[in-house]
């Protein structure tokens, strides 16, 4: 179409912005499970902070975010970049 602008499924945020992640809703228990406490395991029952440097949208209509954050285990940490939904990021 003459003077439509092309969709662009990315955007970029430039400079990446401060967002708080909400690892509990991105990696839910199942319902009804129970389990054993494991020292040392992976936190996820709770909310980090982390940076965003992407907007995105599926094929489908979801949109997605590119964020970066720490995933904490016993006194260590390690960095995890990856697509999550929306849903589960607010910025700060």
């Amino acid at each position: 179409m003459a003077g439509s602008k092309q969709f662009r499924p990315l955007k970029r945020v430039d400079p990446p912005q401060h967002v708080l992640i909400d690892l509990h809703a991105l990696y839910p228990a199942p319902a009804h499970h129970k389990a054993d406490f494991v020292s040392g395991g992976i936190k996820v029952n709770t909310v980090v902070e982390g940076t965003i440097s992407m907007w995105g949208m599926t094929e489908e209509g979801f949109k997605i975010a590119y964020v970066s954050y720490e995933l904490e285990f016993g006194r260590d940490k390690a960095p995890v970049t990856q697509w999550v939904p929306v849903e589960v990021v607010k910025p700060i």
